[in-house]
C-alpha cells in the first residue's frame, strides 16, 4: 500500500505548529485487520471503528486517521 496522490497540505485549525495532509492510498486497507495487528504495540495508540469504517493511529506526536472519502 502507497500513496497515490497527495490532494492538499494545510495548516492545522487548533494547532498553528501542526499541519495536515490529504492523500489518497492505492488501494484500500483492511481496517479491521490492521487494527488488530497494531492494538498491542506499546509505541502505537490505536482506534477502529467499524460503524465509520475509520482508524486512527498515534506514535508519539503524530496523529494518523483513515477513513474512506465520501
Amino acid at each position: 500500500m502507497e500513496i497515490s496522490k497527495i490532494e492538499k497540505i494545510l495548516p492545522c485549525p487548533s494547532d498553528p505548529n501542526k499541519f495536515r495532509v490529504i492523500a489518497y492510498l492505492d488501494e484500500k486497507p483492511d481496517y479491521s485487520v490492521l487494527y488488530d495487528k497494531l492494538k498491542n504495540r506499546e509505541e502505537l495508540v490505536t482506534s477502529y471503528s467499524k460503524m465509520l469504517d475509520m482508524m486512527m493511529i498515534t506514535h508519539k506526536n503524530v496523529e494518523m486517521k483513515f477513513f474512506k472519502s465520501g
